[in-house]
């Protein structure tokens, strides 16, 4: 009969519509002061709390703490009392945990992982031991004469033939069980043996107990009585039946009458277990899920026992393929060994390597390693630490170059860096902390080294006391000879006395020998020239005669063509000891300064 109850869906779209409308869209009150002021007398309090609520709600302090609170105790609520809430959450719970599972499958993979574990590996075992059984039970009757007649007979009747082994050798085998609801048919649980046909369980369970209503009906039994077992060519049926539910055994072969006893017992255990969801049994099978452990004991089998021994040859054939079997794997397992061993050896010998830092390996598909390794410039190759080892052929390295501290790395690099210029000779001490140069070298050489090695990560000092320029002392005896030449000169003249002629020419040719030595250690030399005079004459003319006494000096050193930097500074009578309008001899001279800077132009 059709009835005008609106449906699901048209309920959830009435609902949503009523919760789309607010007290916004209530009609404006009425403007009658009066009645206003009524409401106000009956209502301050309600319209109080009301007011608030408002203001919650527009203008957004309700906390995020209370909203969380209030929609979990909502959906808490709502999800226990009404299913209209489970309809309307299952597509977005459905979307969330399929995205879910697309970004974050390792964690999906873990969770799983302890429920789907035992099920996988009880699967693998079974499957394992029903392949051995079944690889143990060909191979034995297939080096018989026993084995060659089944052979034909598997030919003549179109099965395998391990088929036609089982049925000749097998006594029963359990292959499959229901648990079935008696009231529905329905099939609580179903366990089969691995490679069993995927009978569809229902089905099975409707069947089963349309049967045996059928055979209560026809021969008029009681209400108590149901049908026990059941032949159908080669498989035999046992059925133990209770009030709520029932256990059918599908095995192959003759069973044994204590295997009704198993069932039997197998059955009470599960009705202990799932009495209460039983007599509330309202289609879902689910609260069956772990009915299966009670039924796998019943998965047994039985064979008939051979008691002809094997053929010696048999024997002797099936000891000769084991024994093959078991040499390959061992040599197989052998060689990985061995192969593992030698990568350790090679692993270890790269760490111990100064320069060297092997971060890890990884097997690639061609039989080879890749090592991941850190490696100074300085250290030695990979060829020369690993000499030796049989797996260095076989190692791809992938390297990460970095600066090595290590003392014989560092020593390494300060080696390289220090190459003194030809003919020069330079020995090195490194003692880990301080690097020590000894013998002869330039001194420009000397200067741009330290500073290098100064700089040097892995150098905490540098000592080049032992290291000297062996043109130096020829410089610094010219310089000593030079600033203590003094070149005196009459009263107002520029040209020096007679006496002192020689001293003059003494000093350029000593200048320019100066600027030669100066320029094979890669030195600068400057010349500064001052002018002094007595307190004889006008201070203006003795500063003048002896800016002119300088400049005389000056004018014969560039006369021979020296390229030395001069400047020439007269003095004046500023350094005369004498009193004002005396002369004196010794206050007329010119006075020579030598200065050595070091060459920005080097050819290093």
């Amino acid at each position: 009969m059709k009835t005008n109850e609106p449906t699901l869906d048209e309920r959830i779209v009435k609902e949503e519509k009523e919760r789309k409308q607010s007290w916004r869209d209530l009609p404006p009150p009425n403007d009658d002061p009066e009645l206003e002021e009524l409401r106000l007398k009956l209502f301050r309090r309600e319209l109080f709390i009301i007011n608030k609520l408002k203001q919650m709600f527009d203008g957004g302090s309700l906390s995020a703490n209370a909203m969380m609170k209030i929609i979990s105790d909502s959906i808490v609520a709502r999800a226990g009392e009404d299913e209209r809430f489970l309809y309307a959450m299952s597509p977005m719970v459905e979307k969330i945990v399929a995205k879910s599972m697309k970004t974050r499958q390792q964690e999906f993979v873990n969770l799983l992982f302890p429920l789907m574990g035992p099920s996988i590996r009880r699967s693998i075992g079974e499957n394992l031991r029903t392949m051995l059984n079944s690889f143990s039970q060909s191979l034995e009757n297939s080096l018989s004469w026993r084995g060659l007649r089944w052979r034909l007979e598997a030919w003549r009747t179109g099965k395998s033939f391990s088929d036609v082994v089982l049925l000749h050798t097998i006594v029963y085998r359990v292959e499959e069980i229901f648990f079935v609801h008696c009231e529905t048919g329905m099939a609580l649980s179903r366990l089969a043996r691995v490679g069993a046909e995927n009978q569809d369980a229902n089905m099975v369970g409707a069947m089963l107990s349309a049967i045996n209503d059928f055979a209560r009906d026809c021969f008029g039994v009681g209400a108590s009585d149901h049908l026990e077992t059941l032949h159908i060519g080669d498989y035999t049926i046992v059925i133990e039946k209770s009030e709520k539910a029932y256990l059918a055994c599908l095995a192959r072969g003759t069973p044994p009458e204590d295997l009704r006893l198993r069932v039997r017992d197998a059955l009470d255990r599960l009705l202990s277990e799932y009495d209460d969801q039983l007599s509330e049994f309202n289609g879902d099978p689910t609260p069956f899920q772990h009915a299966f452990t009670y039924l796998e004991p019943l998965l047994e089998e039985r064979y008939v026992e051979e008691h002809k021994r094997f053929p010696t040859w048999g024997r002797a054939i099936a000891i000769a393929i084991l024994l093959f079997i078991c040499a390959t794997l061992g040599f197989s397992y052998w060689r990985h060994l061995q192969r593992e061993r030698n990568l350790d050896a090679a692993q270890i010998a790269l760490n111990a390597e100064p320069g060297i830092l092997a971060l890890g390996r990884v097997d690639t598909q061609n039989g080879r390693t890749r090592f991941m390794l850190l490696r100074d410039e300085y250290s030695r190759t990979l060829e020369d630490t690993l000499a030796g080892n049989p797996m260095a052929a076989y190692i791809d390295p992938v390297y990460t170059y970095f600066i090595s501290l290590e003392p014989q790395i560092v020593e390494r690099r300060v080696r390289a860096l220090v190459k003194p210029p030809k003919g020069s000779k330079v020995t090195i001490d490194f003692d880990g902390k301080t690097v020590a140069l000894k013998g002869e070298a330039p001194l420009w050489w000397i200067s741009s080294i330290k500073n290098a090695l100064e700089h040097m990560s892995g150098v905490a000092a540098v000592d080049t006391n032992e290291l000297k320029d062996p043109n130096m002392a020829q410089i610094v005896a010219l310089v000593s000879e030079i600033e203590k030449i003094e070149v005196e000169f009459p009263i107002g003249k520029a040209d020096p006395i007679d006496a002192d002629r020689s001293k003059l020419q003494k000093a350029a040719d000593m200048l320019i020998e100066l600027e030669g030595a100066a320029a094979k250690a890669g030195l600068i030399p400057s010349l500064t020239i001052y002018g002094h005079a007595d307190r004889t004459g006008a201070a203006k003319q003795n500063y003048e005669v002896s800016q002119a006494r300088a400049r005389t000096l000056a004018a014969m050193l560039y006369e021979r063509g020296s390229n030395i930097q001069i400047e020439t500074f007269g003095m004046g009578a500023d350094y005369s000891k004498t009193a004002q309008g005396k002369p004196d001899q010794a206050s007329r001279r010119i006075e020579l300064r030598v200065r050595l800077l070091q060459s920005t132009n080097i050819n290093y």
